[in-house]
C-alpha cells in the first residue's frame, strides 16, 4: 500500500475479500472540501463488516467523525518514530 497523497484516496481488495479505504487528507482545507468531494460516501459504506477505512491525517474532519453514525465502530492509531533510535517505533490505539 502506498499513501494516496495526491489522489486523497485509494481502494484496495484485500485476499479475503475485504475492501480497505486509504484515505490521505493532509492537503484538505476543511470538512465542507471532504463533503464537496463526496468522500462521506465511503465512510457509509464501513457499516459493512467487509469494508474499512483508514485515514492519514484525520483532524480536518475529526469533529464529522465524531459525529458520524459510525463514531463506536472508529479506532484512533497513533504511530510514531524516534529520530535518535533509527528502528525505535510507538504504535498506540486508542
Amino acid at each position: 500500500m502506498t499513501s494516496p497523497t495526491f489522489t486523497y484516496v485509494n481502494t484496495y481488495k484485500t485476499d479475503t475479500g475485504k475492501t480497505v479505504f486509504h484515505f490521505d487528507l493532509y492537503r484538505l482545507k476543511d470538512v465542507q472540501s471532504f463533503l464537496d468531494a463526496g468522500f462521506d460516501e465511503y465512510l457509509y459504506q464501513c457499516e459493512d463488516k467487509n469494508v474499512w477505512c483508514f485515514i492519514e491525517w484525520p483532524e480536518v474532519i475529526e469533529q464529522f467523525l465524531l459525529d458520524f453514525k459510525l463514531k463506536n465502530s472508529v479506532c484512533r492509531v497513533s504511530l510514531s518514530h524516534c529520530l535518535d533510535e533509527q528502528n525505535k517505533r510507538s504504535l498506540k490505539f486508542f
